[in-house]
């Protein structure tokens, strides 16, 4: 099963490219703890909303603080507002429903630790700075009985997951991923900063 997809669509204008690394220096974000998501107060409010401000039970893995705790080398990650201008430019251009269109930035750390995301079935990427030599992994469970715990509040430990595929994203390329699979991204350099353009689809 190859898990990462690579869309053959239109380029990112370099105007577009300009104004989003504006936006990745620029950035002001709250932090909401229980889902290690440093973001805007409209997307922590959708978060709170949808999920209440406790990170679900499980007995597989770990949320929110004790995440951070369990796995100490964890990037800062931050989820932007995208401006109109971008916004406009996928509704107009791509073709997908888009159900939120923002910049994710990781810095500070070494990796994400293996979780499927919130919200979204699958992000489309566009990968502007690598923040080192990453990999992005995708995992199935070794204990399929371990499925009922695996919910978007978690990290999950190492030990529970066999690797299935290993990728390095190329910059300024499109590519599709199905975040409801578990995945990490590993590797990176503490001292740069990843950036993307990143669109939710449900």
């Amino acid at each position: 099963m190859t898990y990462l997809q690579f869309p053959n669509y239109p380029d990112l204008p370099d105007e577009l490219k300009k104004e989003i690394f504006k936006i990745a220096e620029l950035q002001d974000s709250e932090t909401y703890d229980d889902l290690l998501i440093n973001s805007t107060p409209e997307v922590i409010k959708m978060v709170k909303d949808i999920y209440g401000f406790e990170g679900a039970e499980s007995k597989l893995g770990y949320t929110g603080l004790e995440a951070r705790k369990m796995f100490p080398d964890l990037v800062k990650y931050h989820f932007l507002d995208a401006s109109d201008k971008i916004k406009k430019w996928v509704n107009d251009t791509l073709p997908i429903k888009a159900a939120s269109i923002n910049i994710q930035t990781m810095t500070s750390g070494k990796s994400i630790a293996p979780h499927i995301d919130e919200i979204r079935q699958y992000a489309l990427n566009y990968l502007l700075s690598s923040g080192g030599d990453v990999d992005l992994k995708f995992y199935e469970l070794k204990d399929p009985a371990d499925e009922q715990w695996v919910h978007p509040q978690i990290f999950i430990p190492y030990d529970k997951l066999e690797v299935k595929e290993t990728t390095k994203v190329p910059l300024n390329t499109w590519h599709m991923l199905p975040t409801s699979k578990i995945h990490s991204v590993e590797n990176f350099d503490p001292t740069q900063k990843r950036i993307a353009l990143t669109i939710s689809i449900l």
